[in-house]
């Protein structure tokens, strides 16, 4: 951890974070469970960022777009919307035909920011399509969650 980041983490988040901060060993594979661990985006954001350095190194490009995907969702929540889709356009544009997983992930995050920044019919768009990836590809657990996002959007009960 940088002296910087430290400090910054101490002064605004307290000594129990920079503590966390310092011995969290979360290990690439397992990224999302910061997401569940940190219940500020700012600091879920800069620890996602610590790992997308680690994962940039690694052969196979999927585990670093599906952290950029985490790392624009900590954006959108904090209303940085336009930072949000930067961050996901730099992930889509280093896609492979065969990053079915990332690409999901890319396409629910992008629905997501959509759905926070008020635009409900490009977010139900984004999640459409990926479920619909999700579905072809035998993604299940992102089949149930892009299904989820398209009946918090539906605009009926119905639907």
């Amino acid at each position: 951890m940088g002296i910087l980041t430290g400090m910054l983490l101490v002064g605004v988040f307290g000594k129990a974070a920079a503590a966390w901060w310092r011995k969290s060993s979360t290990k690439l594979e397992n990224f999302d469970e910061i997401i569940g661990k940190i219940d500020n985006p700012i600091l879920a954001e800069a620890k996602l960022r610590e790992l997308s350095n680690q994962a940039q190194k690694l052969s196979n490009n999927s585990i670093y777009l599906q952290i950029l995907s985490q790392i624009a969702l900590m954006q959108a929540m904090q209303k940085n919307f336009e930072q949000a889709h930067a961050t996901l356009d730099q992930a889509f544009i280093q896609l492979q035909q065969t990053d079915y997983i990332a690409t999901a992930r890319i396409l629910l995050e992008r629905g997501r920011v959509f759905q926070q920044a008020g635009d409900i019919d490009q977010a139900r768009k984004y999640f459409e399509e990926s479920y619909q990836l999700s579905k072809l590809h035998h993604l299940d657990d992102h089949v149930m969650k892009a299904a989820h996002m398209i009946a918090i959007v539906a605009p009926t009960l119905d639907e």
